[in-house]
């Protein structure tokens, strides 16, 4: 918010900013489920807020959160989570590669004009590649009114949020799994 009014201030545009802030936090486990009150702290440890605030900010879902759950002794990444509702740029790039075009059967909407729907609700559902696959607006507006299903090769029906009609991906080869290994550990 600061930078917002900073930009107003300075640019005299006040109808929306351009700028970027990412704000890294630590907040321990049993403070974000509410178990007991505590601070988010600036991973620098330069400065620090009541957690509610973060969780606040979190729920009403005006920003975009990364979580990731560190090895307490080693400070390895166990995990890695998007925690919003709308995919990031990277996410959506590769569902988009990944689905190619509209996931609904025989549809052939390139997945570049689809709409991210999420398999599972938002916020139930988490922002994720197995809970996000590209659907047309058309497929995307018919699943959100519960009228899309899919009629399986043995001609029982599935919900459209199901991936049963879905032939499982091979399992990846040795040199594509040396690639992502490769890509992931070039990340900065």
């Amino acid at each position: 918010m600061a930078d917002l009014l900073a930009s107003w201030t300075t640019t005299s545009e006040a109808t929306e900013t351009t700028l970027v802030s990412d704000i890294a936090v630590t907040i321990e486990a049993d403070v974000l489920t509410g178990l007991k009150n505590g601070f988010a702290d600036a991973t620098d440890g330069s400065w620090a807020v009541p957690a509610s605030w973060i969780l606040d900010e979190a729920l009403n879902g005006t920003a975009f959160w990364h979580r990731l759950l560190i090895h307490p002794i080693t400070s390895d990444v166990l995990a890695h989570e998007y925690v919003g509702r709308f995919a990031p740029e990277l996410l959506a790039k590769a569902i988009q590669f990944r689905d190619g075009v509209c996931r609904a059967p025989g549809c052939r909407v390139p997945a570049e004009r689809c709409d991210l729907d999420h398999r599972e609700p938002w916020p139930s559902g988490a922002t994720n590649a197995s809970n996000i696959w590209a659907l047309c607006r058309r497929h995307h507006t018919l699943k959100g009114h519960q009228v899309l299903q899919w009629v399986l090769p043995d001609g029982r029906t599935a919900p459209a949020g199901s991936t049963e009609h879905l032939p499982r991906p091979p399992d990846p080869s040795k040199a594509e799994h040396l690639l992502a290994t490769t890509v992931v550990d070039y990340v900065p």
